[in-house]
């Protein structure tokens, strides 16, 4: 009986206290100084909170058990996938092992560049890879690395030529906008 009465109490206890890996990934919005609203992304990952802006023309999607959210471009031939990680908490690995990790991740690519990238948190690294999957057909894709305090999150763009360079400006700028925040413990004093 006590035995089971200290499990009870430890059960209670334990579910007052907050998850440090729960992960909850939903549709928002930010009103703009100018006016408007913008579509984001917000995901709430234990005690921090990541929000981004959609990039324009596209819509997403949100797969919260696999810690994924997708932008599909309105015209269906482009996507940005962005993979939420534990890897390598806090800091990126060296430049020379993301972008063999990226070119493992999408076989038969190859290196073009590599570069830092800006965002409202703190600066990434991209990688952007060429592959001609069939004859005619060429892809570009643009892996980008950007490191949190719970570890890594991975944007993905991928599209032909022509799609590419008309909507990575795009792209960098939805990237730009990433934030991380402290989120306030349920119950706590604002």
């Amino acid at each position: 009986m006590r035995f089971l009465l200290a499990l009870l109490m430890f059960l209670a206890v334990a579910a007052g206290a907050q998850d440090t890996n729960q992960f909850h990934a939903y549709a928002g919005y930010v009103n703009l100084i100018e006016g408007g609203r913008v579509s984001t992304v917000v995901i709430d990952w234990g005690d921090q909170r990541f929000t981004m802006r959609c990039p324009i023309g596209f819509a997403s999607h949100v797969d919260n058990y696999a810690r994924t959210v997708k932008f599909d471009a309105k015209a269906g031939a482009v996507a940005i996938n962005i993979t939420i990680t534990t890897n390598s908490p806090g800091d990126l690995p060296s430049a020379e092992d993301l972008k063999a990790y990226a070119v493992a991740s999408h076989p038969g690519s190859w290196v073009l560049q590599s570069y830092p990238f800006p965002t409202s948190y703190k600066p990434g690294l991209y990688v952007d890879l060429a592959q001609a999957p069939a004859a005619r057909v060429s892809l570009r894709t643009r892996h980008g690395f950007l490191p949190t305090p719970k570890g890594i999150i991975e944007f993905v763009f991928s599209a032909n030529d022509a799609d590419f360079d008309k909507l990575r400006v795009g792209f960098m700028q939805s990237i730009g906008t990433f934030t991380v925040e402290p989120l306030k413990p349920r119950g706590a004093a604002h």
